[in-house]
């Protein structure tokens, strides 16, 4: 059995705890104690925030259904999140669709679901859903924190309450930084929240509410700049055409089988991409011709100058 004795308790866990997790410990819970008992207090690690709760605050991320059954006016103040299913399960549902572009334009703050911290994997999500309107202001983490949030954008992260790969060692409630990533962790619905945390249900009215700060989130494709902010995206003209190019190509894979979302997104991409390169070329063609169509004129009518 390995231990671990922070701030008078002697943590138990069946792992030795990870140089990452101690510093997650001291930024979240400050200790100054100066004599530490002879015989300190011995405790499971799952039960840290029992023994360390901050004040405490929610921040509620529904369910679609649980949001739709909200009044306008609690939307508005409650600006919950609203974590975004699978993308395969999205396309080529007009009313699923439909039900999440209203829920944003209600307050909805939307979440995508990373299973995996993959970078690549980030920005095609970003790109997809944006395309379809629904651009993500923060991300989720189901498998833990993890290291690997160096890689991925600056942005706002939500957590399971632990270190991945480690499960033995919770995570304090408060908002945390790793890989100079803001973090927040969600709790599941049957969670005490000890601190400042999300969590899948609406909050308790003797919680104060939560209303974080998200991060906007900048991406380059290509060369071409993106950034959301709010909810809204913003880029040049070219990135609007590949947005479009990119909803068009997407709305051609419906047809295809659920767990075919990567092949949909690795299709898209490059179809928004041929598409933007074809555009180009046939607008340099065109002013080609033009070019040719015009010069010989221009240079009769200078020789005709001459001439007079």
């Amino acid at each position: 059995m390995k231990t671990l004795l922070f701030c008078a308790l002697l943590l138990q866990a069946d792992v030795p705890p990870p140089a990452p997790l101690l510093a997650l410990y001291e930024q979240a819970i400050p200790c100054t104690v100066v004599d530490a008992p002879r015989v300190p207090a011995e405790v499971p690690a799952a039960q840290l925030n029992d023994y360390f709760v901050g004040e405490r605050s929610v921040w509620p991320v529904l369910a679609l259904d649980a949001f739709e059954a909200l009044g306008p006016a609690q939307a508005a103040e409650m600006a919950p999140g609203l974590l975004l299913p699978d993308l395969d399960q999205a396309l080529g549902r007009r009313d699923a669709l439909g039900r999440l572009r209203r829920a944003a334009a209600s307050g909805a703050q939307l979440i995508i679901t990373l299973e995996d911290p993959d970078p690549l994997r980030q920005r095609e999500l970003l790109m997809a859903w944006c395309s379809l309107g629904l651009c993500p202001q923060a991300f989720y983490l189901p498998r833990g924190a993890t290291l690997r949030l160096a890689d991925l954008l600056p942005a706002t992260y939500l957590s399971a309450p632990w270190l991945a790969g480690t499960p033995e060692w919770p995570l304090p409630h408060r908002p945390l930084e790793l890989g100079e990533r803001g973090l927040l962790l969600l709790l599941e619905a049957d969670q005490r929240p000890q601190g400042r945390v999300a969590q899948r249900r609406l909050a308790d009215p003797s919680v104060p509410l939560l209303r974080p700060v998200l991060a906007p989130i900048q991406w380059r494709l290509g060369g071409i700049e993106f950034h959301v902010s709010d909810g809204q995206l913003h880029t040049s003209a070219i990135g609007q055409a590949i947005m479009a190019l990119y909803r068009g190509s997407l709305t051609l894979w419906p047809a295809l089988g659920r767990g075919q979302g990567q092949l949909v997104l690795w299709a898209s991409l490059g179809f928004a991409w041929l598409s933007l390169m074809l555009m180009v070329f046939n607008l340099a063609w065109l002013g080609t011709g033009l070019w040719r169509h015009i010069r010989p004129i221009r240079n009769k009518q200078e020789e005709t100058h001459g001439a007079g």
